[in-house]
């Protein structure tokens, strides 16, 4: 109860660099002399393979020191922009804080991402799943399921 009442983490939306996603993407072209960033999949990806092999957690760092983990990064589509959810140190859970996600496995190529701290949750109430409602979906006059 004590955590519960002041926690030392808080969950954020990171909203990564395009730039440097874009680096990631490029560095799979440079050449064999070159080794390239871990990749980073297409979203589409995830409904090919089970969803295990896409779990991974990435630390965030800030004035050079691990203050969290980002997790589950996607494509925000609307927003045309990569992000992840994050549990950071509070002190730098301020939306617009200038953060890095270190990408890639240990032992391998890594890729500084930059990423600016946004709010959570990211999306407005109108398109998050549990207050949508789902009469509001146009359907044909046709529709089965109506009555």
């Amino acid at each position: 109860m004590k955590i519960a009442k002041d926690p030392p983490r808080r969950i954020v939306t990171l909203e990564w660099n395009a730039e440097d996603v874009g680096d990631v993407f490029m560095s799979q072209f440079r050449g064999k002399d070159v080794e390239p960033y871990e990749g980073i999949e297409y979203p589409a990806a995830h409904f090919e393979e089970p969803l295990d092999s896409h779990l991974r957690g990435d630390y965030v760092l800030a004035d050079s020191k691990k203050i969290g983990v980002a997790t589950g990064k996607t494509y925000a589509y609307y927003e045309r922009r990569m992000i992840s959810l994050a549990v950071i140190d509070r002190q730098y859970g301020t939306e617009g804080k200038d953060v890095v996600v270190l990408w890639g496995s240990p032992g391998r190529s890594q890729k500084e991402i930059r990423a600016k701290v946004a709010r959570y949750p990211y999306y407005d109430e109108e398109y998050r799943n549990e207050t949508f409602d789902t009469e509001r979906i146009p359907r044909p006059k046709q529709d089965p399921l109506r009555k």
